[in-house]
């Protein structure tokens, strides 16, 4: 049996991200406040995540939102957690 695993890993610093960043509308910029995470310690995250045998990867308050799915998650303005498992593991 296989299994798919997913991450969210909400908004990290790329090209990409700067490119987006010149168009975005404001309601979108405040669903995305929190600092973008550089890639490297995502990328770290993401795959200590796999180790432990998560199927579900979700990075930050962003992350956390866009892999409910009850809609009901909620990030405190000054929760600065990330991931699933309550701290981050690269802070």
């Amino acid at each position: 049996m296989q299994l798919i695993r997913c991450a969210f890993p909400g908004s990290f610093e790329s090209p990409g991200y700067i490119e987006e960043l010149k168009t975005k509308r404001e309601p979108a910029k405040l669903l995305e406040e929190e600092k973008p995470e550089t890639t490297e310690n995502l990328a770290r995250f993401i795959v200590e995540g796999l180790k432990r045998g998560e199927q579900h990867i979700p990075y930050g308050c962003l992350g956390q939102r866009i892999s409910s799915t009850n809609h009901k998650v909620g990030c405190d303005a000054g929760d600065d957690s990330k991931g699933s498992s309550g701290g981050g593991v690269f802070e």
